[in-house]
């Protein structure tokens, strides 16, 4: 499965591919590394790797420093899992750990999720970078992946990524991560050129999920009445915010270009 993972990100050119043990207890000798983050590692993790490496001396992308942001390097990091648990419990040690941007991958069976996180350098310690936002994908099973899925698997190659540094480069990632997430939401092929920023994804992504959020609370409540009247009226609540809900993919669908769905 790893052999597909660094055939779809097309990691084998110059000395990009690394493929290094990344032993679990590297970890355990952190300060902030808890006793219950040890129980997590040993119970949910199998093996972590440092998978490649991007810097100035193995691709063409040239480095990129602010006073906010620090991006010299970028990693792929790969973690073979025992379960899927705490997934994005791990990918926030993990991250706030190494200091550099890290794109991973996790995979249990035939299925992988993709994670990212966006860091900026913390102002009262230059060594550190912190957290300001993640973003990961659903679980893809690659032996029986759907349209959608496809279509996303088909871009992760490098080149489809800009090479002018690498701020730009790992922006142009979170976009297409964040555009694939849309697009399962709404059940539609997005064409993944610049149609929409990065913040009008995330708003709409946020929204559509909003609705399906008090979707779910109506029909929990639902379940709970006795009433006739009552039900009725919740039926009719639910019904009302399940149009909302087709009516705002619709509408996202027409913001963007798109391809008819399966």
């Amino acid at each position: 499965m790893k052999d597909r993972v660094v055939q779809l990100f097309n990691l084998t050119k110059d000395k990009i591919l690394v493929d290094q043990n990344i032993p679990k207890n590297s970890f355990e000798s952190l300060e902030k590394f808890s006793n219950f983050d040890k129980k997590v590692f040993s119970d949910v993790i199998k093996k972590i790797s440092l998978l490649a490496v991007l810097n100035e001396d193995t691709i063409n992308i040239s480095a990129f420093k602010n006073e906010d942001l620090n991006y010299n390097e970028l990693y792929f990091i790969y973690i073979e899992l025992k379960q899927k648990e705490k997934i994005s419990f791990i990918s926030e040690i993990i991250q706030s750990q190494i200091g550099n941007h890290c794109i991973i991958i996790f995979q249990i069976g035939s299925e992988i999720l993709v994670q990212t996180s966006l860091k900026r350098l913390n102002k009262l310690n230059a060594n550190e970078q912190i957290i300001i936002s993640q973003i990961k994908s659903d679980w893809i099973n690659l032996n029986s992946e759907n349209h959608l899925e496809r279509d996303f698997l088909n871009h992760l190659a490098l080149e489809n990524f800009s090479f002018m540094n690498f701020l730009k480069f790992h922006e142009d990632f979170r976009k297409y991560l964040l555009k694939f997430n849309l697009s399962k939401a709404i059940q539609a092929s997005l064409d993944y050129k610049d149609t929409l920023s990065y913040e009008d994804l995330e708003n709409h992504l946020n929204r559509h999920s909003e609705i399906k959020t008090e979707i779910n609370k109506l029909e929990e409540e639902f379940k709970s009445l006795v009433e006739l009247g009552d039900k009725v009226n919740f039926k009719q609540l639910i019904l009302e915010k399940k149009k909302e809900l087709a009516a705002y993919a619709e509408y996202v669908r027409k913001l963007v270009l798109y391809v008819a769905q399966e």
